[in-house]
């Protein structure tokens, strides 16, 4: 792996281009080769896969009208992008995006486009969460005694992933996540949240993704919390 560092009007660069991959980490740009990735097929993989597709195809039964509902509140809800800067998704990433998460909650695909632009507050990673072990709580609990306030309204989602087991000394943690394990409507302080399936054992560290969908189909950017040291609690 090299480090690289930019200039003549080149600031970053993100993604592979010609057999390299160019990312950043906490020591700076970096470009490393490109190796296939690893296919578990786990059984989450798998899930998420099918209510990606099945969201997708339902793009189809759209009626045009529909259609531009989508295009419309794309256009005027841009996201932001790998680079940090802000992007504008096509009407069909838009639909997928909201509904695959509504299939992960057991809900039908939302036909009708949010009237209003934008997207949900990203949740606050604030201070205070706590992992609460496999053997003091069946399953794991991720909770949070000292935020005040509400996380979410009653109708919203909270939608919470887990990562794979980490390093104390990890600051930061890209990927892969995997669930949700949690699926919860909004809650006010104490927050508390079953990581159902989940087997999480004493001392092992784990980042958290969190993401929240209003009432109206907008889905909020992700919020990571961690690491997290599950403990007894």
């Amino acid at each position: 792996m090299a480090l690289v560092k930019y200039g003549g009007g080149v600031v970053y660069q993100s993604g592979k281009m010609a057999g390299n991959i160019f990312a950043r980490n906490a020591a700076g740009a970096y470009v490393r080769q490109w190796t296939n990735p690893i296919n578990p097929s786990s059984p989450a993989q798998t899930d998420a896969r099918a209510y990606l597709s099945a969201a997708a195809t339902s793009w189809r039964t759209l009626t045009p009208e529909q259609r531009a509902g989508w295009k419309g509140y794309a256009q005027g809800t841009p996201l932001i992008g790998r680079l940090g800067e802000p992007i504008t998704v096509s009407g069909i990433s838009m639909y997928v995006r909201t509904n695959t998460l509504r299939l992960l909650a057991g809900d039908t695909p939302q036909l009708v486009a949010p009237i209003t632009p934008g997207v949900p507050p990203t949740i606050e990673a604030a201070s205070g969460w706590q992992l609460q072990d496999s053997a003091s709580s069946t399953p794991n609990r991720l909770y949070n005694d000292t935020q005040s306030g509400v996380l979410g309204a009653g109708d919203e989602l909270i939608f919470i992933q887990v990562s794979l087991p980490v390093s104390a000394g990890i600051s930061f943690y890209k990927g892969p996540y995997s669930g949700p394990l949690a699926i919860s409507n909004g809650q006010t302080a104490p927050l508390s949240f079953p990581l159902t399936g989940s087997v999480i054992g004493t001392d092992e560290y784990r980042f958290f993704r969190v993401r929240q969908m209003d009432e109206n189909g907008r889905v909020s950017s992700p919020s990571f919390v961690g690491p997290l040291k599950a403990t007894t609690a």
